[in-house]
């Protein structure tokens, strides 16, 4: 029992916001066989992958994420704005 809470925690910490875009409304995307949660604030975006992928490597994550972000803003992502990990990415976005 005692390690039953806390694998229910995680498990339910796993489709949260981070603090930022907490509220935001959420949009599924995918992109190059990758799953996205997107979240849109003003000019920001946070993409969060929700598949599980083993070995995934930033570098094979953040251009999908950035084109999902995209795809659901409708904007373009600045280049150079990118961050965060496989699992979260940041973008600013430009909109005008």
């Amino acid at each position: 029992m005692r390690i039953v809470i806390p694998i229910c925690l995680l498990v339910a910490a796993c489709g949260t916001a981070t603090p930022g875009f907490m509220g935001a409304p959420v949009t599924r995307a995918e992109v190059g066989g990758m799953t996205f949660d997107i979240r849109l604030r003003a000019d920001l975006a946070e993409a969060q992958r929700r598949n599980v992928q083993l070995g995934v490597k930033w570098a094979d994550v953040a251009p999908r994420a950035g084109l999902a972000i995209e795809q659901v803003s409708g904007c373009k992502v600045k280049p150079g704005t990118i961050t965060g990990d496989p699992a979260v990415i940041f973008a600013q976005l430009d909109c005008g």
